[in-house]
């Protein structure tokens, strides 16, 4: 009996982190400013990166020029940011939005800096940012 009322209590824990106006207080785990990098994206060839909503993507003139310049490519965006089971405060928002659906792509630094590079060449952006403006 003793061993059910800990499951119940820690599944307990769990749903309450995940409850809207109680995630933004457990958010607090993730530091000051949760959420800057949850949503990366980048292509499997590394041409193209987005930090931006999803649903904004096929409107983006950057993303319209990619699909235009590499059309045999494989233009599915992939979040490069990885799921971390161990914070059961993000659990709920692991299974309702949509940017935790999309597929996951292990890069590394360099990956990371090099599609940068490629970027701000490709669509002309002095800034260094992955910030499009055609």
């Amino acid at each position: 009996m003793k061993r059910y009322k800990i499951i119940l209590l820690v599944f307990g824990f769990i749903v309450l982190c995940n409850i809207p106006p109680l995630r933004g207080l457990t958010a607090i785990f993730d530091g000051l400013v949760p959420g800057v990098f949850d949503s990366m994206y980048m292509t499997r060839d590394h041409k193209y990166m987005y930090q931006e909503a999803l649903r904004d993507t096929l409107q983006n003139p950057c993303y319209v020029q990619y699909v235009t310049q590499n059309p045999t490519a494989d233009h599915t965006l992939c979040r490069i940011v990885p799921l971390q089971s161990w914070k059961i405060w993000r659990w709920g928002e692991y299974l309702v939005e949509e940017k935790w659906r999309q597929p996951y792509l292990e890069v590394t630094y360099e990956d990371i800096k090099k599609a940068i590079d490629y970027f701000n060449k490709a669509y002309h952006n002095p800034t260094g940012t992955i910030t499009c403006r055609l």
